[in-house]
């Protein structure tokens, strides 16, 4: 992806999401993979802890993809957010517009992945829970969970323990809920 393309779709999403100001940083979590500073929709760079790129092979819904690792094929649930399902047995509202959007933004990419020391390195279904990072030049990505929240595609989720960006993901939950992003918005799915 070049730097244009990058500033272009940063541009785009920070003007449908009304973001006025970075949150605030946060410290390094204890476990090591480190929290998100300045804006969400900033470019910066990749926690070392995290592997890739690796190419995505499909977008399945908007907090499930798969990617190719070392020749194979790898489910991965992006961790701390929940995004509205799309599954046979019933669509959400709003799944839809979160699997647009994932495609949207990783149609053709290649991400960095890594997983928490707090959390299990699978869920029960056999995905493998990691944040996810949008490459975007070297080192340098997009922390796709968190635009999924700041754009108001999905909700923060935390399964059983507190995990590195918590804080982060549940300021960015909030920041869409006042601005009406997304499935909150007047006309969405608000509950």
């Amino acid at each position: 992806m070049t730097a244009h393309v990058v500033v272009a779709l940063v541009a785009t999403a920070t003007a449908l999401t009304g973001c006025q100001a970075p949150p605030t940083t946060d410290q390094v979590g204890a476990s090591g993979v480190g929290a998100p500073s300045g804006s969400p929709l900033d470019p910066a760079p990749v926690p070392s802890s995290a592997n890739g790129p690796y190419p995505v092979a499909r977008v399945v819904d908007g907090d499930t993809i798969w990617v190719i690792r070392d020749g194979q094929r790898v489910k991965v649930r992006l961790l701390g957010i929940d995004a509205p399902e799309i599954s046979p047995g019933g669509r959400e509202c709003f799944g839809d517009e979160a699997l647009a959007r994932v495609r949207e933004l990783l149609a053709g990419a290649s991400v960095f992945t890594a997983g928490d020391p707090s959390q299990a390195r699978v869920d029960r279904y056999g995905r493998e829970l990691s944040y996810v990072w949008l490459k975007a030049g070297g080192r340098n990505g997009l922390l796709v969970n968190q635009v999924m929240l700041e754009q108001g595609f999905a909700r923060e989720y935390t399964y059983d323990r507190a995990y590195a960006y918590q804080r982060s993901f549940r300021q960015a939950e909030r920041r869409a809920r006042a601005a009406k992003a997304g499935m909150w918005a007047a006309a969405g799915c608000a509950r």
